[in-house]
């Protein structure tokens, strides 16, 4: 990282005073170097030189900054080419020059490291531990939900006036959040800087893609304020930490552990182990717009041989998979993709799913749609019995639809593995529930069609109506059922569901 003016005086201990006009926020000094008489001079370099010297500086097109020995003539201060900083005329140039020296090296090691971070995989702690080394003050990091990614740990030096997170939350505390006069604009910013309701300093930085937050750096000014110089070093750590999101975020809410771990808890064990998890998993869908009631999706994604999978190998490849939740169950990933939120029908899901696996190596199980939130771990069963019981019917193919193997579920497995209304596909959940909603009679009329082997006039004297009521009623079920009657296997699959409606 270079540095400029700004930074430089700063740093310097025995720094007098300077006059500075270049733009804050630009950075240019690479290199320092004492300056000779007719020396060529760049806009790159510090220049270390007595007063009386400055008169002989020819004028320059470029903004030079110089460092001098002794306090510089008034006149030659408002030269507006020049970023004057002095020091004690009795200061020896070699001491100045060595304690430039030392600042260009600090900034330097501040780049490499930062560079090695967002390069290898490091922890968002191990990040905050470089910042805080950087800044010497408390630091919180938020990600694009706001949640809390990481908080200093507390040290000797300092100490948060509050508690920053709850212990089974995402995202901040509400004594944190109090400390704030309006925290919507305080802490979520392109950049704020003010102080707390205690007196406390703070500084936040936000880092935007294409508008959107995804990152959000707060430093709390508790051993001392926040100087611009630090202000100036974490808006230029801003490339790299945007570099780091985009290669360790690897989906959207990947920020939400506390979520993610409730989620995987509920699947296993099928109920909350306390309340706060329930709590924890509201808040979460509260922020990345999730509702319990919209209309959802299971897909599970396996390797051969149950190889281990990565979020990772996935989310690469599903660009419009945005939407959804991704938990690691054992040696599947599950997705669970809001299709009310993405405003996307099943069948475009599908499709995606398919193109993806035509360069992969991976299989695929899709669950029916279902409309409530927490009845995913049956649904995530549902998508991962479809590629079970597919491999075993069709071992060629990668992607496998539940509802096109659930009379082969049925014979391989029974109705005991999962919940009887999840062994239902879509389409007859939707007869039956017609049926109850408005007592059309359309499940015993099914029934009663398919004892008398599909013959209309004596399935109409069976239920005592008449043969035109009757064929009404069949054409309605085929429309609700969407499947063809006459097909062997449509109807084997419904003769079974009916007897076990008894």
């Amino acid at each position: 990282m270079k540095i400029n003016g700004y930074i430089l005086k700063e740093e310097l201990d025995c720094c007098e005073g300077a006059v500075l006009r270049s733009d804050r926020k630009r950075l240019s000094i690479s290199n320092c170097i004492i300056y000779q008489e007719n020396m060529d001079l760049k806009p790159y370099y510090v220049y270390l030189m007595n007063a009386d010297m400055l008169e002989k500086v020819s004028r320059s097109s470029d903004m030079i900054t110089v460092v001098c020995i002794g306090q510089p003539e008034s006149r030659v201060m408002k030269s507006e080419y020049l970023d004057l900083i002095w020091v004690k005329s009795y200061m020896q140039s070699f001491v100045i020059f060595s304690q430039i020296q030392k600042i260009l090296k600090k900034y330097k090691e501040i780049t490499e490291q930062l560079s090695t971070l967002c390069r290898f995989n490091r922890t968002d702690e191990e990040l905050i531990e470089f910042l805080v080394k950087s800044i010497k003050n408390p630091i919180i990091l938020f990600g694009a939900f706001h949640e809390v990614l990481a908080v200093c740990e507390e040290s000797s030096q300092y100490c948060f006036p509050c508690r920053v997170k709850e212990e089974f939350s995402d995202f901040v505390s509400k004594e944190f959040l109090d400390l704030f006069e309006d925290p919507s604009q305080d802490l979520w910013k392109k950049e704020s800087f003010g102080v707390t309701k205690k007196g406390i300093p703070f500084y936040q930085y936000g880092l935007y893609r294409k508008g959107v937050l995804c990152l959000s750096v707060f430093v709390l000014g508790i051993t001392h304020s926040v100087t611009a110089c630090e202000q100036l070093i974490l808006k230029h750590m801003a490339p790299y930490l945007e570099c780091r999101a985009k290669k360790e975020m690897i989906y959207p809410f990947q920020g939400l552990s506390c979520f993610h771990r409730e989620l995987e808890q509920y699947y296993l064990t099928g109920e909350w182990e306390r309340e706060e998890g329930r709590s924890c998993v509201i808040q979460g869908m509260e922020a990345i717009g999730f509702h319990i009631f919209d209309s959802y999706l299971c897909i599970a994604v396996k390797t051969v041989h149950d190889v281990f999978i990565s979020k990772e190998s996935i989310s690469k490849n599903m660009k419009r998979m945005k939407n959804s939740v991704m938990l690691t169950l054992e040696h599947s990933v599950i997705l669970i993709v809001n299709l009310s939120g993405a405003g996307m029908e099943e069948n475009q899901v599908i499709e995606d799913m398919r193109s993806f696996l035509n360069d992969s190596v991976l299989f695929c199980g899709v669950s029916t749609v279902f409309q409530n939130f927490y009845d995913f771990p049956d649904y995530c069963q549902q998508a991962l019995a479809a590629i079970r019981i597919g491999q075993k019917m069709n071992y060629t193919e990668r992607f496998y639809l539940f509802q096109e193997y659930a009379l082969d579920y049925i014979i391989y497995e029974g109705w005991d593995a999962l919940p009887f209304n999840v062994a239902l596909f879509g389409p007859l959940k939707n007869l039956i529930d017609y049926d109850k909603a408005n007592k059309a009679h359309y499940c015993e009329t099914l029934k009663m069609f398919f004892h008398h082997n599909m013959k209309m006039s004596q399935t109409a004297d069976a239920l005592g109506i008449h043969i035109s009521t009757l064929k009404y009623r069949i054409n309605r079920i085929r429309g609700l059922l969407d499947l063809d009657l006459d097909q062997f296997t449509s109807r084997l699959y419904l003769q079974l569901v009916m007897d076990l409606l008894k």
